[in-house]
């Protein structure tokens, strides 16, 4: 454990390392919006496609919860994933599926421990993991945040993510970082129609992973007690609209729509190299496509 703290703490100085010095931020400025939209619509996915193929396991579960998804976005549009998960609930309940284990609730402190570091540790999973989380959330979100109209500071939350990471490294909080499915799903117009006003969402969103924070192991036993299916639905459903909003900005432009194409499917295939996950791959094939094909057209 002393040696996994030394792997948060180098690659969150790496993070610091990017955000003082503006690499970073130079690099997503060149990412086209289109771009970043596939991506993120790749990401999201797996997470629309598991809803429906969840039907096949517990039609009645996942059809109700389908269908009241469906009523409520008709009538309570804004109320829709919280009825659908009252829904879930009603008939998991019915169906005897939640079970809930028999552990003591009890209350965690947490406790700092002091990093170890090994040049082998260092170099073969520290620096991997920097990469990982640059890759597959920082550099998706500010992403999101650029396609949908904002211009945030990239330097300056590099830098502050990675300070708050690196103090929290000895008690566990790993990573800090820009969470790209919040970020989306916190800037969707269903949040507000004035862009101005979103940040109330994301301070929402902050409240209630502070609450997940100190009840962590109370929220674990929770979602274990839950059928899976219930929770991938839940999941498939609240992200649709972004999911539709992302594709629908990604194929905007038509002389960026193949590279939009290549960057999506490459992410949502889930191809993972070099220990990198499919967002940075997508991201990189699409990228490179954007330089021959609308360089050349251009």
């Amino acid at each position: 454990l002393n040696e996994a703290v030394g792997v948060f703490v180098f690659a969150n100085l790496l993070i610091v390392f990017c955000g003082v010095t503006g690499l970073f931020a130079r690099l997503m400025n060149h990412i086209p919006a289109s771009l970043a939209a596939a991506m993120l619509a790749g990401i999201l996915l797996r997470f629309g496609l598991q809803t429906f193929a969840d039907l096949q396991s517990n039609f009645l579960l996942c059809g109700s919860m389908c269908l009241a998804w469906l009523l409520a976005r008709r009538w309570l549009a804004r109320y829709a994933i919280l009825v659908t998960l009252l829904a879930g609930i009603v008939v998991a309940l019915a169906q005897q599926a939640i079970h809930f284990p028999p552990h003591a609730v009890r209350l965690a402190l947490p406790e700092p421990i002091m990093p170890h570091f090994t040049l082998p540790l260092l170099l073969g999973t520290a620096l991997p993991y920097f990469l990982v989380t640059m890759a597959s959330q920082n550099a998706p979100g500010i992403a999101t945040l650029q396609a949908h109209g904002y211009r945030p500071p990239v330097s300056a939350l590099m830098t502050r993510t990675g300070l708050t990471a690196l103090l929290l490294s000895p008690f566990g909080g790993f990573s800090v970082c820009v969470a790209a499915i919040t970020a989306a799903i916190c800037m969707s117009e269903e949040v507000d129609p004035d862009p101005q006003k979103r940040w109330r969402a994301a301070a929402l969103a902050g409240a209630f992973y502070l609450l997940a924070g100190a009840s962590g192991a109370l929220i674990a036993v929770l979602f274990s007690a839950l059928p899976a299916v219930l929770i991938e639905a839940l999941a498939g459903l609240a992200l649709l609209a972004t999911l539709g909003g992302s594709l629908q900005r990604a194929l905007e432009q038509p002389a960026e729509r193949d590279s939009a194409l290549i960057t999506f499917l490459i992410t949502a295939s889930g191809v993972s190299l070099l220990g990198i996950g499919p967002a940075f791959w997508g991201l990189t094939g699409g990228a490179l496509a954007h330089l021959l094909l609308v360089r050349k057209t251009g």
